[in-house]
């Protein structure tokens, strides 16, 4: 054997080992769910195949063969990918939804990845509004569903104790790709609620947060930019008109308990809004994945609704309240 051709068959045994195991590891990386990894490993398989010579066919159909064979790969795993993320998306949401609610009194700092500035300067205007600080809290049922978004929310009261005010950060503690790493959602929402235990809200988050108006819970939204200032007075405005349209009045929350209370009716009534619809709807996805249209994305929102059909068709369990505002399943 010449030199030459000794130098090429160690290429092409390099290049067809390097390209087993990627093509090996990229399925790997589809089990444990890391979408862009695997699209990568699978693409350097692909490159280091086309890079082998093989005599049987010619070079430009050696490159179209293996095209073909990596692309229809790609789509097959992308669509399992779809399918098992769309299963572990409505897994998480029910797990929120169904448990009972927790709440913790917590220590910012133990929350590295939040942006504490940010709190701190929030929390210096509601001040200059009237309201009083409560305290951190983080909801516990939310952080064992979705880990990987935990966060907290600044708790405020106005002085009259009609108004709660919140303010949050959500981004992800350990971002596994680009797309995550861009989130950072910043929310500050005032509420109240009134004697026929209905809520508004009025919140900064237009366009961000999906959640559109429930039975029992409005929701007024307005751009992030707004004003803390011209967010309240838009609140105290809707709140005039409900009391005199609807003939209730506001409840008023005077301790961190009756605060605590109001929460667990809320997460009452996203549940049953959740049971009813099955999870996020075509509108409200379309929130989540802004200017999202391509095919992978539609195919995921597909799978998505798949997912959420048979939870609707299956049944979910009833919900009741029972004593002091407890959640029970039955």
């Amino acid at each position: 054997m010449e030199q030459g051709e000794f130098v090429a068959s160690i290429e092409f045994y390099i290049a067809a080992g390097v390209a087993i195991v990627c093509f090996l590891l990229s399925w790997y990386l589809l089990a444990i769910r890391r979408a862009f990894a695997m699209q990568g490993a699978l693409f350097v398989s692909g490159l280091c195949l086309s890079y082998c010579d093989v005599p049987v066919f010619s070079e430009t159909m050696h490159v179209r063969l293996t095209l073909l064979l990596f692309g229809l790969v790609w789509a097959f795993q992308l669509r399992i990918h779809m399918k098992w993320a769309a299963r572990e998306q409505i897994r998480k949401e029910w797990a929120c939804y169904l448990a009972d609610f927790e709440i913790e009194s917590i220590n910012p700092h133990e929350f590295t990845w939040a942006n504490l500035d940010y709190y701190d300067e929030k929390q210096r205007e509601m001040e200059a509004l009237g309201f009083v600080k409560v305290g951190d809290y983080e909801l516990l049922h939310f952080a064992r569903a979705f880990p990987e978004l935990r966060f907290f929310g600044r708790e405020f009261m106005s002085a009259e104790h009609d108004i709660g005010a919140s303010v949050s950060q959500h981004k992800f503690s350990k971002p596994k790709t680009i797309f995550e790493r861009l989130i950072d959602n910043r929310y500050v929402a005032f509420c109240s609620e009134f004697s026929d235990n209905t809520f508004l809200e009025t919140n900064n988050a237009e366009g961000v947060q999906p959640l559109g108006n429930m039975e029992g819970y409005t929701f007024q939204q307005f751009p992030p930019s707004t004003p803390l200032a011209d967010l309240l007075e838009a609140h105290k405005t809707a709140v005039a008109n409900i009391c005199e349209q609807d003939g209730v009045e506001v409840l008023i929350h005077a301790t961190e308990r009756d605060m605590l209370d109001a929460a667990v009716r809320q997460h009452l009534i996203l549940r049953r809004d959740r049971q009813k619809k099955g999870g996020f709807t075509p509108e409200e996805l379309a929130v989540i994945f802004p200017g999202f249209r391509d095919q992978h994305t539609k195919q995921y929102i597909n799978e998505y609704r798949q997912q959420a059909k048979k939870i609707v068709e299956q049944g979910t369990p009833a919900v009741t309240e029972g004593q002091n505002g407890e959640t029970q399943d039955t």
